[in-house]
């Protein structure tokens, strides 16, 4: 019985003795990384980080703080700070603590865009990109953030009062230009070396330099005030208009083969040559001072407007698509067009024609030949060509049938 109480004693304090394990101490949570994103405004810092896991699982919970505390007890990873102005650079940092109070803290520093401006010397343009919303401060103070110029496309400003468009430069997305009906006297889109269509007609522009704009397939520069205009780097150009510019003296178009659509009319142009603009379907040259014009290799023009001119001859016999020729006030002596069976429409009034065959022409709508000294005109039906009040001659000019 002694022995068995002696046991239990040093049993007892053997197990006194054996050391515990001792509990988790208290620690904070792990270590985390904060990242930071500037939006396209240049003033927005999205800050997003990772999941600073407690030791034992417990919820944690952050804080940002930028001078101030900006946000408490936030459980999720984001958050958007849209406090901050231009040319900024502050430290903030981001605090997760658990429910012991115990904290981790990660360091930032918040940076917002140093923009760069360009200033504008016109009100008129200014205002346009504020109500267009692409000057995006919204105010018309002379200058704009040059990156709000980034992937505008296109710019529409007709009858606005605008004297420059100095400024445009920084828009080098820009593929579509329509200024018309303003006031200015120069264009300067060297930089624009996208643009693809360029509309200032009804300006006062005195030079023109296209010579970088080599994607320009669209170009309308009518009622302008230009002596001279350089189209040999415009190759891709289908779309011609340099009608009404009153120093206009030459105009060269051998580089300019992919023309469908070419008007060049009041202008003082002596010499026209569109041998290599063979794809022409539209092409108006009225009232110029040609004493020539040669149209035999332009097979495709169904349109041709080649009044008010002084040339004494004009051959279509190679024009078998023509539908509409306008070839009054000249001095034509001859004129066939008995190949021409598409035509609907005939002006030829006001030249010296002596006689005239239409009797071929059977889809021909609109006729005249008034203000010649023509004594027979060639038709089909002499009652029916009598009766069409479309058609009108003078009234010593007969109509008859040819063999």
């Amino acid at each position: 019985m002694k022995n068995i109480f002696t046991f239990f004693i040093i049993v007892s304090f053997l197990y006194a003795c054996t050391p515990k394990e001792n509990p988790l101490p208290n620690r904070p949570p792990n270590a985390f990384s904060v990242m930071q994103t500037l939006k396209s405004d240049g003033k927005t810092v999205v800050l997003n980080w990772t999941k600073a896991q407690d030791p034992v699982g417990d919820v944690v919970t952050y804080t940002v703080i930028l001078k101030d505390t900006l946000s408490k007890g936030k459980t999720d990873t984001t958050f958007t700070i849209t406090t901050l102005d231009f040319n900024t650079s502050k430290d903030g940092k981001v605090i997760a603590k658990n429910s012991k109070g115990l904290t981790t803290e990660t360091i930032f520093t918040a940076k917002t865009k140093f923009p760069i401006y360009i200033n504008f010397s016109d009100a008129n343009f200014e205002k346009y990109l504020v109500t267009q919303k692409i000057d995006k401060d919204g105010l018309v103070n002379g200058r704009m953030d040059v990156d709000n110029a980034k992937g505008v496309l296109e710019m529409v400003i007709p009858s606005s009062g605008i004297k420059s468009l100095a400024g445009i430069e920084i828009f080098t997305d820009l593929t579509k230009l329509d200024c018309d009906f303003n006031l200015l006297t120069v264009l300067d889109l060297s930089k624009n070396i996208n643009l693809i269509s360029l509309d200032c007609d009804h300006n006062y522009i005195t030079v023109l330099d296209l010579s970088k704009n080599v994607n320009l397939t669209y170009l309308d520069l009518y009622h302008n005030s230009l002596t001279t205009v350089d189209l040999s780097k415009n190759v891709n150009l289908n779309y011609l208009d340099c009608s009404d510019n009153s120093g206009l003296t030459i105009l060269d178009l051998s580089k300019n083969d992919k023309l469908v659509y070419l008007d060049c009319s009041n202008t003082p142009i002596r010499i026209l040559d569109v041998s290599k603009n063979v794809g022409l379907t539209e092409m108006n040259c009225s009232n110029n001072k040609f004493t020539t014009l040669d149209v035999s290799k332009n097979l495709a023009v169904n349109y041709l407007d080649c009044s008010q001119n002084s040339f004494t001859t004009l051959d279509v016999s190679k024009n078998l698509k023509l539908i509409a020729l306008n070839c009054a006030f000249a001095q034509i002596a001859g004129l066939d067009v008995t190949k021409n069976t598409s035509l609907t429409y005939l002006d030829c009034s006001f030249n010296r024609l002596l006689n005239l065959d239409i009797s071929k022409n059977l889809v021909l709508e609109d006729f005249d030949c008034t203000v010649n000294p023509i004594k027979t005109v060639c038709v089909v039906d002499i009652a029916k060509s009598t009766a069409n009040k479309k058609w009108i001659k003078d009234d010593f000019s007969k109509y008859i049938t040819c063999k």
